[in-house]
């Protein structure tokens, strides 16, 4: 009777590297998917008025294109404000709401943000206070989500 010697003890170092690369493939997907939830969990609250994050994203300011990106990615991409300025919009988009709001005493909106919150019998015009976590800045006008409105007119 012939008796075979286990592949651990043929080729050694052949099953280091195979049990490597069996458990990089098991790590990639799951530090992936722990730090993705971890992010959508926990934003930072910047004490920052609407005014000091507009300071660097204005078309006066000194930042490039780029650096205005790459700021925006770092600092203020994910984090919640509070802010406060004058409702131009709120619309129905079912069982959520599109809101839009102008900082800069125009018809134009500088912030679009989404909520779960019935905000269409508030006045337009009127000046309300909300919290939003930012996810985008496109065209000069703040993008967030997840909105919650703290004071509004009664």
């Amino acid at each position: 009777m012939v008796v075979e010697e286990p592949f651990v003890t043929r080729r050694p170092f052949l099953f280091v590297v195979l049990v490597l690369v069996i458990l990089v493939c098991l790590y990639i997907p799951a530090n992936f998917i722990i730090k993705q939830r971890s992010s959508q969990h926990y934003s930072a609250q910047l004490n920052e008025t609407y005014s000091e994050v507009w300071h660097w994203f204005n078309i006066g300011s000194p930042l490039t294109s780029e650096e205005k990106d790459e700021l925006f990615d770092v600092k203020y991409k994910g984090s919640s404000v509070i802010w406060t300025g004058e409702l131009l919009e709120c619309r129905s988009l079912g069982k959520l709401f599109s809101v839009r709001i102008s900082h800069r005493g125009t018809e134009f909106s500088d912030v679009v943000f989404s909520t779960k919150e019935d905000c269409t019998s508030l006045p337009k015009g009127s000046k309300v206070t909300y919290k939003i976590e930012l996810v985008d800045l496109r065209v000069n006008v703040f993008v967030g989500k997840n909105g919650k409105f703290i004071s509004s007119p009664a």
